[in-house]
């Protein structure tokens, strides 16, 4: 799993573990002292326990913060990162949709590629579509000029990475509130909050 990933899942844990320890420790005392110390007692561990969520929150947006950092990073151009195969997108060979959409997954994780890829489909959109914006409709309607179209639902880029890391970030925070649901801890035994905690960012790529 991503290590930025992992940030947010163990906020996730360390919360709802506090959680149910807090809950669990709660119900000890009220078996065992007297209610008035119950409930003086419990005010201080929900106290500690705000304390926690707001931690885990605070480390949740870090990490969101993060990852958006790290995907201006991965769009930084690198020459080093330049294969061969930009050799073909330079020669103006056309692609067909799977040659390019083969690249395009190919290079996900290689910005400097991945950024090629995105001026090669832009350079091919200017190529067929007229400067005259009267022209583009009748163009728009030319199956043969729209085959050279090239469709970019796979190409990734910055702005998708930066969309992946808030989508993280406010699913995380989500759960996090789901846990205490309609009060502090009211979610705990709750099997979606635990599923949500247990299985976040399983099988996610950014």
């Amino acid at each position: 799993m991503n290590q930025i990933i992992q940030k947010m899942k163990t906020a996730l844990e360390t919360y709802l573990k506090a959680a149910k320890d807090t809950i669990s420790t709660i119900e000890r005392m009220k078996k065992e002292i007297l209610p008035e110390i119950v409930a003086e007692r419990s005010e201080k561990l929900y106290q500690e326990l705000n304390g926690i969520r707001y931690k885990a929150k605070e480390q949740i947006r870090a990490a969101g913060a993060e990852g958006r950092e790290s995907a201006d990073k991965w769009g930084t151009l690198n020459g080093a990162d330049l294969t061969d195969d930009a050799k073909i997108l330079q020669t103006g060979l056309l692609l067909t949709q799977k040659d390019f959409d083969d690249l395009c997954i190919r290079y996900k994780n290689n910005g400097s590629m991945s950024r090629l890829l995105a001026q090669y489909a832009d350079k091919q959109i200017r190529t067929v579509l007229p400067s005259d914006p009267e022209r583009i409709t009748e163009t728009l309607a030319d199956q043969a000029a729209l085959n050279h179209v090239l469709k970019t639902d796979k190409l990734m880029t910055i702005e998708k990475k930066k969309d992946q890391w808030n989508r993280l970030e406010s699913s995380a925070q989500t759960i996090l509130a789901a846990i205490d649901g309609s009060g502090i801890g009211k979610g705990i035994d709750d099997y979606a909050v635990i599923f949500s905690v247990e299985n976040f960012g399983e099988g996610v790529e950014v």
